[in-house]
């Protein structure tokens, strides 16, 4: 699955530049890199993934800061 694959690469790619997306979503490089990937290719299927883990991501950061 692409986004396991996304998040597995990530947490190994220390430190890493971060975009800021709409509300103030912290987006890393490799994140950002796939997201352009999807916009070319496999749109609407890998676009859908990379939407699903950034809302767990996210999800998991709401409650780590709680």
């Amino acid at each position: 699955k692409i986004s396991s694959k996304i998040s597995e690469k990530s947490s190994k790619t220390l430190p890493y530049s971060q975009f800021f997306i709409g509300e103030g979503e912290k987006l890393p490089s490799i994140e950002m890199s796939a997201a352009q990937k999807a916009k070319k290719s496999q749109r609407g299927i890998a676009s859908n993934k990379l939407g699903e883990w950034l809302k767990e991501k996210a999800l998991h950061e709401l409650i780590d800061s709680i």
